[in-house]
């Protein structure tokens, strides 16, 4: 078995999503077999078996009605991984204005910056808005495929086809 993602990697990958999501029982329930788990996992992502399991959804209504899927535990790891390798080459595409899931670009910088702006072009506009079922529309071939020519073409790892690979997954 070739191994792509070590042992060390995927425990590593496994407390950045324990940081967000460590007081939830889906959690607990993975920590419960936790060194049985990632060895499966580890085992399943090495030898190209890994499946995604099956979405929580749920609706929510606030601050708006929307429906949202919840990946399973172990699967948020797996994006976690893909995080931690792909991160770098993605930050260099973003402007300095993109806040949404930026380590230390959240709402409270997103605001900063907008009383900054506002400050500064003081008879400017500030537009607060948010795309009806935008994610629900997105098409999820075109999309795969425009990831993967980006990642083809920006990603140097040696393990650039199992991160194709797990990103159209």
């Amino acid at each position: 078995m070739d191994e792509w993602v070590t042992l060390t990697e995927l425990h590593d990958a496994y407390l950045n999503c324990k940081h967000r999501k460590g007081n939830t029982e889906a959690c607990a329930i993975f920590e419960s077999n936790l060194s049985r788990n990632l060895i499966q996992l580890h085992r399943e992502l090495n030898n190209g078996t890994y499946q995604i399991g099956y979405s929580n959804a749920f609706c929510v209504t606030r601050p708006k009605a929307r429906e949202v899927f919840a990946a399973e535990f172990r699967d948020r790891i797996v994006h976690h991984l893909l995080i931690m390798r792909t991160l770098a080459i993605f930050e260099d595409t973003f402007i300095d204005d993109t806040y949404n899931c930026r380590a230390g670009k959240g709402t409270s910088y997103g605001h900063q910056r907008m009383l900054e702006m506002a400050n500064e072009y003081a008879d400017g506009w500030v537009l607060c808005c948010d795309v009806k079922s935008c994610f629900p529309s997105i098409r999820k071939t075109q999309l795969a495929d425009e990831l993967e020519e980006f990642l083809v073409t920006n990603y140097h790892g040696k393990d650039l086809k199992q991160v194709v690979w797990l990103t159209r997954m």
